[in-house]
Protein backbone atom coordinates (compact mmCIF):
# COMPACT_ATOMS: atom_id res chain seq x y z
CA UNK A 1 0.00 0.00 0.00
CA UNK A 2 1.20 3.89 -1.35
CA UNK A 3 2.19 6.22 2.01
CA UNK A 4 -0.63 8.50 1.96
CA UNK A 5 1.43 11.18 0.83
CA UNK A 6 2.48 9.64 -2.60
CA UNK A 7 -1.48 8.43 -2.86
CA UNK A 8 -2.58 11.86 -2.35
CA UNK A 9 -0.04 13.33 -4.73
CA UNK A 10 -0.54 10.85 -7.57
CA UNK A 11 -3.97 10.49 -7.83
CA UNK A 12 -4.63 14.32 -7.17
CA UNK A 13 -2.11 16.24 -8.44
CA UNK A 14 -4.03 19.49 -9.12
CA UNK A 15 -6.34 19.43 -6.09
CA UNK A 16 -4.59 17.60 -3.46
CA UNK A 17 -2.25 18.35 -0.61
CA UNK A 18 -0.85 16.18 1.75
CA UNK A 19 0.49 17.37 5.22
CA UNK A 20 1.86 15.26 7.75
CA UNK A 21 1.67 17.40 11.34
CA UNK A 22 2.40 16.23 14.48
CA UNK A 23 1.92 17.57 17.80
CA UNK A 24 3.19 16.89 21.52
CA UNK A 25 0.39 15.15 22.82
CA UNK A 26 0.41 18.60 25.24
CA UNK A 27 -3.58 18.41 23.98
CA UNK A 28 -4.22 15.77 26.49
CA UNK A 29 -3.35 14.36 29.67
CA UNK A 30 -0.55 11.94 29.23
CA UNK A 31 -1.75 10.08 31.89
CA UNK A 32 -5.50 9.70 31.37
CA UNK A 33 -5.60 9.93 27.60
CA UNK A 34 -8.66 13.00 28.82
CA UNK A 35 -8.11 15.77 26.07
CA UNK A 36 -7.69 19.08 26.76
CA UNK A 37 -10.49 21.43 25.52
CA UNK A 38 -8.73 24.42 25.18
CA UNK A 39 -5.44 22.83 23.05
CA UNK A 40 -7.98 21.03 20.71
CA UNK A 41 -9.70 24.29 19.85
CA UNK A 42 -6.47 26.49 19.86
CA UNK A 43 -4.98 23.46 16.96
CA UNK A 44 -8.27 23.42 15.44
CA UNK A 45 -7.65 27.08 14.86
CA UNK A 46 -4.10 27.28 14.20
CA UNK A 47 -4.47 24.36 11.67
CA UNK A 48 -7.70 26.59 9.60
CA UNK A 49 -5.30 29.46 9.50
CA UNK A 50 -3.25 27.74 7.06
CA UNK A 51 -6.00 27.30 4.67
CA UNK A 52 -5.38 30.58 2.79
CA UNK A 53 -1.76 29.76 2.44
CA UNK A 54 -2.16 26.29 1.08
CA UNK A 55 -5.20 27.23 -1.55
CA UNK A 56 -2.63 30.48 -2.88
CA UNK A 57 0.05 28.23 -2.99
CA UNK A 58 -2.54 25.72 -5.04
CA UNK A 59 -3.51 28.35 -7.48
CA UNK A 60 0.08 29.39 -8.15
CA UNK A 61 1.81 26.13 -9.26
CA UNK A 62 -1.25 25.81 -12.17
Amino acid sequence: MPLQHTFIHEHFPETGCAIAVEFKKFFMEEWTGEPRPEALVALRRMLAATLPVLVEALKAER
